[in-house]
């Protein structure tokens, strides 16, 4: 039980212990340390105010504010006591206790709603939580009208088939395995375009593994959003017949917007099928 002066409030930056009264639960004994006075403080452990006291749990402390001189004595100290906050009074000469219990008949209103011990945090700042309950991963976020929980945007493709390249023109990237997609945001049958249900920053990566018969092959990958370029990487082969490409950006999106990856050579050519070597990630990050 601390016993504090009138408006401060306790933290170990701030206050410093001058003086203490300690009871021994074994014993009885009670001893002192700094300057304190131990007038009615009786053998079971209890300070006397007037017909009222305080009762011991293992021991009292005084404290004063470190940037004011002196002991807090001039005026009401309060104290804590488990859940129960009081204030001892000091009026002509005389002291006064009073004392308010918070127990589990106590009922909160406002953001936290409940009783002492089963408190809820109903609202932030006025604004309603979801009281759905959450699942491993996912992400606390305003969705204009609440607070909730869901998983967050992420998804991951790639080449099941090796996927042929005609040249000279533009082709749509089939990425027909899902690896993940935990907002059901990808279509790997039809569109093979990825549509994102809510607003955000996306970061979006793609690679792919060409084979050619022949060298001397321009080759260039792209991220189109809503069917224009957002991002591209181009490459001019000279030897070899294996070649892997990259792309990735971050990209800002609205609801409904979509995504795909589109490649181009001016020779034929096709994508290798590989988990490892030509996939497509697209995760939110904002």
């Amino acid at each position: 039980m601390a016993l504090l002066a009138a408006g401060y409030s306790l933290s170990d930056a701030q206050w410093e212990l001058i003086s203490k009264i300690i009871f021994d639960d074994a014993t009885g004994d009670i001893t002192t340390e700094g300057d304190v006075n131990c007038v009615d403080v009786t053998a079971t452990g209890q300070i006397q105010v007037g017909a009222s006291t305080i009762i011991k749990t293992d021991r009292i402390k005084m404290y004063t504010n470190t940037g004011t001189p002196g002991t807090p004595l001039g005026g009401d100290i309060w104290y804590q006591e488990g859940l129960s906050v009081g204030v001892l009074s000091f009026y002509d000469g005389k002291a006064s206790l009073s004392k308010q219990v918070l127990d589990d008949s106590c009922i909160f209103a406002g953001d936290v709603t409940g009783t002492v011990g089963a408190t809820v945090v109903a609202k932030i700042h006025g604004d309603i939580v979801d009281t759905d309950a959450p699942t491993i991963g996912d992400v606390f976020q305003w969705n204009g009208s609440e607070w909730h929980q869901q998983p967050i945007s992420k998804v991951r493709a790639h080449l099941s088939t090796d996927f042929a390249v005609s040249p000279s023109t533009w082709d749509k990237v089939q990425f027909d395995t899902e690896d993940y997609d935990t907002l059901s945001e990808y279509d790997p049958s039809t569109n093979f375009r990825f549509t994102c249900n809510e607003a955000g920053y996306y970061k979006v990566d793609a690679a792919v593994k060409w084979e050619f018969s022949a060298s001397g092959n321009q080759i260039l990958i792209a991220i189109r959003r809503n069917g224009s370029i957002v991002a591209g990487c181009e490459r001019y082969v000279r030897y070899g017949v294996y070649h892997s490409q990259q792309v990735n950006d971050m990209i800002y999106l609205t609801a409904s917007q979509y995504l795909e990856i589109f490649v181009y050579t001016t020779a034929n050519g096709s994508l290798i099928a590989s988990e490892g070597s030509s996939h497509f990630t697209v995760h939110r990050v904002l």
